[in-house]
């Protein structure tokens, strides 16, 4: 058996009964491997790689770091592993913790050095957890599942509280007012039994602005009906008096339009990488519609169906304003 992985196996059997009861953990229960205080204590403890988003692969070229050995060094990088990789998930054991050093960033200013599978890998302190907890691509998993379970909770069969049906983003059941209150109305008439309804938020694609708004349009014993809510500075909105409203005149041109089936996006010379838009969902009997254009696109080619019926949407809301 090679020195170094004697030497491996002496410091995990030493570390195993010295460093019991002696791990320090961060506000939310888990390990932190980032704190300096303590950190020697963790060689021969056993740890998970929560994502190889941290792992320096050619940090062993460089002469800032310590080593335990030049032998060491020379077997701790991308050049010395061959076909191998370590991955996300990966379990190993602290064979060494290189000085703290504040100049680096948050989640390496410790680097751990890792004994895995016979390789080893500098990871940097960041990216580590323990062998008990989920490493990221199962937390990540585990959100999207629970996420789904809480969706269909919240659906409960109706479509406008179904996030990005359709492909449509939509933001349905987000954590904004803005967004929950219009789809609980919305929906609450369609569970009463009415079957003609509009849902049209404008609102931005990443986060959520005080200059968003949301209206719901029916019509109910061939009246069109709207409700308004308005962001504020404080993400809550204000909500409108129900008031009768020129809807059927919406769907007509709607049909008229063929937007349903009107192939691709309004054409622009802009490229935005975030923006305010609307999300329009129209449902009457067989039908569903959910999509959503950036306003820019929509000013950009008026010609389009698309943007010809979003604007009149627009401005039917805005001149009739409740």
């Amino acid at each position: 058996m090679k020195s170094w992985t004697i030497a491996i196996l002496i410091l995990t059997l030493v570390a195993n009964l010295t460093s019991f009861g002696q791990r320090d953990w961060d506000n939310d229960g888990v390990l932190n491997f980032c704190n300096e205080e303590g950190s020697k204590s963790r060689v021969g403890q056993k740890v998970k790689i929560w994502s190889n988003g941290g792992v320096l692969t050619g940090i062993n070229r460089t002469r800032k770091l310590k080593w335990p050995s030049r032998k060491v060094k020379v077997k701790s990088g991308k050049n010395a592993w061959g076909t191998f990789y370590p991955e996300t998930g990966d379990t190993g054991t602290i064979v060494h913790v290189f000085d703290h050093d504040k100049g680096r960033v948050a989640s390496q200013r410790l680097i751990y050095l890792l004994y895995i599978r016979g390789f080893f890998v500098p990871i940097g302190c960041g990216y580590l957890t323990t062998i008990d907890k989920m490493d990221e691509n199962k937390e990540s998993e585990h959100r999207r599942i629970q996420d789904s379970i809480r969706q269909n909770r919240y659906a409960k069969g109706c479509k406008f509280k179904e996030r990005e049906i359709n492909n449509c983003f939509n933001r349905a059941g987000s954590n904004y007012p803005i967004d929950t209150l219009p789809e609980i109305f919305i929906c609450s008439l369609k569970y009463s039994g009415i079957d003609t309804l509009m849902l049209c938020k404008y609102i931005y694609d990443n986060g959520s602005s005080s200059y968003e708004k949301v209206f719901v349009l029916w019509i109910d014993k061939g009246e069109g009906f709207i409700k308004g809510y308005y962001n504020n500075e404080t993400y809550q909105p204000m909500e409108s008096e129900v008031k009768k409203f020129e809807v059927l005149a919406l769907l007509n041109d709607f049909f008229r339009l063929n937007v349903n089936n009107v192939k691709g996006l309004p054409k622009s010379n802009l490229t935005m990488s975030h923006s305010m838009g609307y999300c329009m969902q129209v449902m009457v009997p067989d039908l569903f519609y959910c999509e959503r254009l950036p306003s820019y696109l929509v000013e950009s080619d008026l010609k389009n169906p698309k943007s010809i019926w979003w604007k009149q949407v627009e401005n039917s809301i805005n001149e009739n304003r409740p």
